[in-house]
């Protein structure tokens, strides 16, 4: 058997060889293949390029009269036409309406651009009331290309999004050289800023506890102002009686009476003695607030604890103040070393709260200055605090041992001299008359806060939602952000103004790198081409052996194998010739140049056995079969356009086409190859080579009858081959 397939195969090469005319005949079918390659590929090889954009011709026609924008005037429109003359990627044609027009209808022109008269006016009303967008009008010639009338799309819509670019800048460039000023204000107040943030949030959290704590202040102050009302007439009364006049000297019931009160003077030093160790422990506290507020650079905190300790301070100086006041009239009379000494202590503990008032307030001032810290400031506060302190303790301390238990005999020495009990009584008088003054202020003084209490009450009540609106916006901000947007607002306008109208860049990066279309597109032709080639052989040669010695001996087997082999040659020869003509006459790109050649023979393979086998089973109908195939092929196998936009048909039965696979392994070849694919497309070819090897072979002789006298019939009919 195969002794008979080879001699088949060795008779049609030495008829082949002898025969003239049989040798130019396969040398052309050889050749012809490749030239489907070369031709096609070489006229799309690079169609995108400026050289050839710049034959394709665009209308262009400027009617825009201009506009007024901020104060000058400006005309888009001359702008467009000024940016496109410097563009030579296409043909821009500044034309006027009419030359466009009959342009456009003749084919002159592929696409016609019209810039309206209120092109200008309209961009410029985004500054208005009454914003107008602007349109640019696009005619496109389909008829004339319908791949022309997609590039000139493209070229406009190019356009439209510079147009839109450049006005973007404009227009962000002029808002952000007013936002610039605002920025340079708020930086000089920026902890000012961060500080209200802080203070609306904190205010948003509280509401209903400061709406209650101030009607309870207005409340209670109006109820402060009407007692001290009621009691200014008996104080009044009391004050006016002459005491050293009406009372007899040495009256016990008198005399009692001074003592007690007096006792109760020692006892309301302890009270005012241990109001302020309780004053000065707060005080520590908020200065080790103050450092770690300053540790974490919290300038709100800051404020807001030096305001606390001033308060503080002040509490403690009246405490102080009242212990000195009284410790000093009584010294007066009794003249008492230890009396002394402690006066001179709290008079030192009186120097250092005024030193770390003066400390907290140039801190203050700093902050709010310079938006610094000065760290000199905050150790001299945290040492003076603890000075402080122990001052306070120590005079404490003197009262308790040294002081408290000589006050008794104090009072009995002061009583005993009438005289010096007159001149406390008169001391107590002309207090007396102070404390009158006191309470009309005090009466003043709570009348307006009640007063002042009720409409901040009325007012927050009123604000209530929006100021909790507001907190709660403000609680998804940071001081960070502030301070961002501070810096965002002092931007170069220019720079600010570009970045809003290009946002971001496109960094390109391709995965598998082809230079050019050409290559990109070298696949699909060399694919065509093979099959092409084999349609060629299958139309030319004969699939049935010669007459020749011996050959009426052959089985149709062994016809059928002989007449593939030379098939298989041939189109092997053409396969090599359009890979390496691609390669080196094109010169296509490729990554793997042995890969290229190896789908060149196994496509070889592949179609000119599924051909022939058509061929030698269906006769003529199986040349029409393989024509078909073509353009079925191409349509649906992803050659041109990829598969998931053809219709469903096509996606359904594209991987049962033989084109699929030897175009992948085509563009594994050029792109760049991946293992996995390389694989599966080689395999897939060579199991279509040997599927259609079997169905030839068992399908001959079934059918050999049928089709013969259906060849025979269409010869008789006199319009067949």
């Amino acid at each position: 058997m195969i002794k008979n397939i080879i001699s088949i195969f060795k008779r049609d090469i030495k008829t082949i060889i002898k025969n003239k005319a049989a040798l130019a005949t396969v040398l052309g079918l050889c050749i012809m293949p490749c030239l489907y390659t070369l031709v096609n590929v070489r006229a799309i090889w690079n169609p995108y390029s400026s050289a050839k954009l710049s034959n394709i011709s665009i209308a262009v026609v400027n009617r825009d009269q201009g506009a007024l924008f901020q104060d000058r005037n400006i005309n888009m429109g001359d702008e467009i036409v000024n940016n496109l003359k410097k563009n030579h990627n296409i043909g821009w044609k500044f034309v006027d309406s009419k030359e466009a027009d009959q342009g456009m209808m003749d084919g002159k022109y592929y696409a016609e651009i019209e810039i309206p008269e209120d092109f200008s006016s309209d961009l410029s009303s985004i500054i208005t009331d009454n914003p107008r967008k602007a349109q640019i009008f696009y005619k496109s010639n389909t008829k004339t290309s319908p791949m022309g009338s997609k590039i000139t799309e493209g070229a406009v819509n190019s356009l439209v999004s510079s147009i839109k670019s450049n006005f973007v800048y404009s227009v962000n460039k002029a808002i952000f050289s007013s936002l610039n000023i605002i920025g340079k204000k708020a930086e000089k107040n920026k902890f000012q800023i961060i500080d209200l943030k802080n203070s609306i949030i904190a205010l948003g959290d509280n509401m209903d506890l400061v709406t209650a704590v101030l009607g309870g202040i207005n409340d209670n102050a109006s109820d402060i102002a009407l007692i001290l009302t009621q009691l200014k007439p008996i104080i009044s009364t009391a004050g006016n009686i002459n005491i050293t006049n009406q009372v007899p000297v040495g009256n016990k019931e008198l005399i009692k009476s001074i003592k007690s009160s007096l006792n109760n003077s020692f006892d309301n030093i302890q009270v005012n003695f241990n109001n302020a160790k309780a004053d000065i422990y707060r005080l520590q506290t908020l200065a080790d607030n103050l450092n770690s507020s300053i540790e974490d650079v919290n300038f709100s905190n800051i404020n807001s604890t030096a305001d606390k300790m001033n308060y503080q301070i002040d509490m403690l100086n009246g405490e102080v103040d009242s212990i000195i006041d009284f410790l000093q009239t009584v010294n007066g009379f009794a003249h008492n070393s230890r009396i002394s000494n402690l006066l001179n202590s709290l008079n030192d503990v009186k120097s250092l709260l005024n030193i770390e008032r003066n400390n907290i307030n140039n801190l203050q001032q700093s902050l709010n200055n310079t938006n610094q810290i000065n760290s000199s400031l905050n150790n001299s506060i945290v040492h003076n605090t603890w000075n402080v302190s122990l001052k306070l303790i120590d005079s404490v301390n003197q009262y308790n041992n040294e002081v408290k238990g000589e006050l008794d005999a104090i009072a009995d020495d002061l009583i005993a001299s009438s005289n010096n009990s007159a001149d406390i009584l008169k001391t107590a008088e002309f207090m007396n008359k102070q404390g009158i003054k006191s309470i009309n202020t005090l009466i003043d003084g709570s009348r307006l806060i009640a007063d002042s209490s009720g409409k901040l009450e009325n007012q927050l009540l009123q604000f209530k939602k929006p100021i909790i609106n507001a907190s709660n916006k403000l609680k998804l901000t940071n001081n960070k952000d502030i301070v961002k947007i501070i810096t965002i607002l002092q931007n170069d306008p220019e720079i600010m103004g570009n970045f809003m109208a290009n946002p971001f860049n496109i960094k390109e990066e391709n995965i598998y790198t082809i230079p050019n279309f050409g290559s990109a597109f070298a696949p699909t032709y060399m694919t065509i081409s093979i099959w092409v080639g084999c349609t060629m052989l299958a139309a030319m040669l004969k699939t049935t052996a010669a007459k020749f010695e011996g050959s009426e001996n052959l089985s149709l087997k062994e016809e059928y194998f002989g007449k593939m082999l030379l098939f298989v040659s041939i189109s092997i020869i053409q396969s090599l010739i359009i890979v390496f003509t691609t390669k080196f006459i094109l010169h296509v790109y490729t990554e793997n140049f042995f890969l290229m050649i190896i789908f060149g023979l196994i496509s070889s393979l592949a179609f000119s056995t599924i051909v022939y086998s058509m061929v030698s089973i269906f006769g003529n109908l199986g040349k029409a079969i393989a024509v078909l195939l073509v353009v079925v092929q191409l349509a649906g196998s992803g050659a041109t356009y990829p598969i998931q936009l053809n219709p469903l048909i096509f996606r359904i039965f594209q991987p049962f086409f033989p084109f699929t696979y030897s175009l992948s392994g085509f563009r594994e070849s050029i792109g760049g190859p991946l293992i996995s694919t390389v694989v599966i497309d080689f395999s897939i070819l060579v199991l279509m080579s040997v599927i259609a090897v079997l169905v030839g072979l068992f399908l001959k002789k079934p059918l050999y009858g049928i089709m013969n006298r259906f060849h025979s019939k269409f010869i008789e009919s006199g319009i067949g081959i």
